[in-house]
Formats: structure tokens, sequence, C-alpha cells
């Protein structure tokens, strides 16, 4: 009993270890897959936190600053007239905070302590305390005019969310298009892979058949050369798809993040539903096309853009005013005191700056009207792509669905032939060449409608893709 039950341990253990199990896949489990699995998927979704983060890095502009200073000095230098003193000293604390609103203005408020101590002879008291209360306010008046650039710095970065987020559909039904590719070509080669299986098995039972015949003088030994081949090509041919399968398998397990798995091919079902018309599939595209969208917001972020440069053409002039208020006396109490008595400085006036030439941003604003005239053109270039595509994959479409329709039932009536052909022979009124040229008809038949059901697939995907469909 111990034996057993390690046994089986052992077993699990093992299968456990290298990871192997089998999952049964179709092309819903491969969108599921890539959107939830797929490591590549993942990466791309991060940039959506990255824009994010931008977004927040962008209003840090209005973020309150805070600032602080201690210092000391001590000053024992030597005076060309000895009653100044020879041993004076200076301590400074000061505090501030700074702020940036939304309007451009830009707020710093202050408050300044200075102690001074001296032996000079002119000094009223050998220690002195001299406290400040600061606050100034600087606005924009031309250049980032009542905070325009600031704004449009913020409004920049929400854009930016817009454009990663269609960016990143755009990327990951991409990526959806690229493994569901994968997944009907892996299904095509499994389907052949079945069909080559059958035409074996049937190559086998009509080379024993015929064995038998031989055996019993029905037929001479020359005629079994010709079904043995046959058999032998079917080998050939099952190998053959084998390995082309093998290849298109293993892109699909890293496509659907199953590298050990065993694939089984799920139940597919086909839709054949009526697809709308080219015009609607059109407005369909330029409200749910990833890509379409993501030239959009791409080019209405460079509208931000050059907006901005614009305004950066324009002189600085700020306007500047500040208060302050002071309190002297030998005490730190009664100059803090004192700062409430009054004794106010005003300052008020403008500060200009602008350069002669301008040259970098009269450069700068014309090279952001390029770039905007690119966007633009980008936006055309795709709106004529998926009127393109969406007019030739509707025909591809139409005709490939025709086209399975059609195989279908060359597959039936080559089926027949084929029987009725092996009827035929069985009662000496046909020869093996004939026999076996009508199985490779029927065999290249259901080659050929698996070959019909993959182009339909890849049809219907295309269509799909470039309406920005292919969503979990």
């Amino acid at each position: 009993m111990k034996r057993k039950f390690f046994s089986i341990f052992f077993i699990a253990t093992l299968c456990l270890t290298y990871n192997v199990w089998a999952v049964t896949v179709n092309s819903q489990v491969v969108l599921e897959r890539t959107y939830g699995q797929n490591p590549e998927a993942q990466s791309l979704m991060l940039d959506k936190d990255i824009s994010i983060e931008a977004l927040r890095a962008s209003k840090a502009q209005y973020d309150t600053f805070l600032s602080g200073q201690l210092y000391y000095e001590k000053d024992k230098s030597e005076r060309s007239v000895p009653v100044m003193g020879t041993n004076t000293s200076t301590t400074n604390y000061n505090f501030g905070i700074r702020q940036l609103i939304p309007s451009g203005t830009e707020l710093t408020a202050g408050f300044y302590n200075t102690r001074a101590t001296s032996d000079s002879a002119f000094s009223a008291a050998a220690a002195l305390y001299d406290s400040r209360f600061y606050f100034s306010l600087k606005q924009p008046l031309l250049l980032n005019m009542f905070g325009y650039q600031n704004r449009k710095n913020v409004t920049l970065a929400k854009q930016g969310i817009k454009t990663t987020q269609t960016a990143l559909q755009a990327s990951l039904q991409g990526l959806a298009y690229k493994n569901l590719s994968s997944y009907w070509t892996w299904y095509l080669y499994k389907k052949l892979e079945s069909i080559s299986h059958n035409a074996l098995a049937a190559a086998q039972r009509l080379h024993r058949t015929n064995r038998q015949k031989m055996d019993i003088g029905l037929i001479e030994e020359t005629d079994i050369y010709a079904f043995a081949a046959n058999v032998d090509i079917k080998k050939a041919e099952l190998l053959d798809v084998k390995s082309k399968g093998a290849m298109s398998e293993s892109q699909l397990r890293v496509a659907i993040a199953l590298p050990d798995a065993k694939l089984l091919l799920g139940k597919q079902t086909l839709s054949f539903g009526k697809m709308p018309s080219t015009g609607i599939m059109i407005d369909q595209a330029k409200d749910s096309n990833p890509e379409f969208l993501t030239h959009k917001n791409t080019l209405k972020a460079q509208n931000i853009i050059v907006a901005m440069k614009k305004n950066a053409r324009l002189p600085q002039i700020d306007l500047t005013t500040s208060l302050t208020l002071n309190g002297i006396d030998p005490t730190y109490a009664a100059a803090f005191t004192d700062i409430s008595n009054g004794n106010p400085i005003w300052t008020g006036g403008f500060e200009v700056t602008y350069p002669l030439q301008n040259r970098q941003a009269r450069a700068n604003y014309n090279k952001e009207k390029f770039i905007q005239a690119q966007a633009l053109l980008s936006l055309k270039n795709m709106k004529n792509k998926i009127i393109a595509t969406i007019k030739n994959g509707y025909e591809k479409y139409q005709t490939s669905k025709s086209r399975m329709y059609v195989v279908a039932t060359a597959v039936q009536h080559q089926k027949l032939k084929w029987e009725g052909e092996v009827k035929k022979y069985d009662q000496g009124r046909s020869d093996p060449d004939v026999v076996i040229r009508y199985q490779n008809d029927y065999l290249d038949t259901q080659k050929l409608y698996a070959q019909a059901v993959f182009d339909y697939a890849m049809a219907r995907l295309e269509l799909d893709s470039i309406r920005g469909l292919l969503k979990p």
C-alpha cells in the first residue's frame, strides 16, 4: 500500500515539476489570455500608470514650497577706525512660503529675523533684534499671461493620458490581432492534421483490403504496389503537416502565455451573421478604432503645444509688488510686537524681458506648426487607410464566405465520387490508379475547405480589427 502511495505521489510530483497540463483553446480563450496573461500586454498596460504620474508631475507646479534659513556670522576683522568696533556677530533665522496659483500669480510670504551684536561705540545696544514680515506678488501679463502656460501644461498632461490610453488600446488590439492570426494558423494545421490522419487511415484500409484480395488471387501482385505507395505518401504528408503545425503551436503557446501546456483544439464557432454596410463600418472605425483615435488625440495635444508656443513669442512683462513690515528692539519679543505698529516698506513695478531677435521662440513655434501639419496629415492618411481596408476587407469577406459554401458542397461531391469508385473497383470495373486519384481529389478538396475556413476567419478578423472590436 505504501509503495502504491509513493508511486502516485512521485507521478504527481513529476507532473507538477514539469508543469504539464492540457488546455482547451479557441479564439475567445486566445483573446482573453492576450489581455489577461500575456506579459507583453501587461507591460503595455503600465503606460497608463506612467501617463498618470506625468499628470501629477505637471500639477507639481502648484505645490506649496516652504523654505528656511539659519546662519551665523562672527566678524573680528580689524577696522580702520577702532570706535567702529572689532567684534560683531549676526544671526539670521528666516522662514518663507511660496505658492503658485492657476491664475499665474506667484505669492511669497516670509518671516525674517536678524540678531546683531557689536562692540561699536556707536551701537545703541549690545544686541539688537530686527524682525520683518514680508509679502510679495508677481503676476505675468503677456508671456504666460494669467497662468496661461501653467494651465496648458496640465491640460497637455491630461490630453497625454487620453493619447496614451488610445495608443495602449491600439497596441493591445494589434497584439490581439497577431495572436489570433497565430491561433487561426494553428487551427488550420490542426484541421489539416486531422484530414491527413483520416486520409492515412483510409489509405491503410484500402491497402489491407486489396492485400487480402491479392492473397486469395482476386487481383495481381503488381496492383498492391500502388496502394502501398499511397500509404507511404499519406504518412509523409501527415509528418509534414505535424512539423509545420508544431511551429505554429509553439508561437501560440508564447502568445497566450502557456509555454509548457498541451494545447487542445476546442469547439470553434464561426460567426455567419450579416455584416453591416461599408458605410456603417467606416463610421464604427472612426468611433472605435484605437489607432485612429490615437491620431486624433495626438493632433489635439499638438494643437495645445502650438498654442503654448504662440504665447511664448510674447514679451515677458510681470507686475511685481511687495510689502515689508518690521520691528527693531534689544529684545526679541518687543521687536516681534513692533511689527504691528506699521513702518511699511511698499514696492511696486514692472519687470520686462524680451530678446530682440526672439529667434528661439519663433523657431519653436514654427517647428511645432510643422509637427501639427504632420499630425493632421497622419490623421487623414489613417482615415484613408480605414476606408480602403474596410472596402477591400468587406469584398474579401464576402468572397471567402461564398467560396467556403461552394467548397463545402464540393467536399460532399468528391466524397461520393470516391466512395462510388471504390464500389466500382470492388466489382472489377475500375483500376487502382483511378481509386487513388479520386481519394486524393477528396483529400485535396477537404484541405481546400480547411483553407477556405481559414481565409474566412482571417477576413472577419481583419474587419473586426480595423473597427476596433478586438476586445475580451
